[in-house]
């Protein structure tokens, strides 16, 4: 796995700094913490998981190493939901 994108089909909104996802098929709410919304803004197209990482590490102010796998979770758990497509 090397890239990520979201799923766009899914209507979300940002709430207080907060994305909010709808699933409409399933009826599921998936609310996004702020490093969370950083990532699903940055996931509009694909883009590459280590530079993923390196911006959350740059932007949120902690370890590359730290960022990636924690980039690397995040996103296995959004792929569980259907929510992004890694390739």
């Amino acid at each position: 796995m090397t890239k990520a994108q979201r799923n766009n089909n899914w209507p979300f909104q940002i709430l207080d700094g907060e994305a909010v996802i709808v699933v409409p098929a399933t009826r599921d709410v998936h609310r996004l913490d702020p490093v969370a919304t950083f990532l699903w803004e940055e996931l509009a197209r694909e883009t590459d998981i280590a530079r993923l990482a390196e911006r959350v590490a740059q932007e949120f102010e902690i370890t590359p190493e730290r960022a990636a796998v924690d980039v690397r979770d995040f996103l296995k758990e959004l792929e569980e939901r259907h929510l992004v497509t890694l390739s």
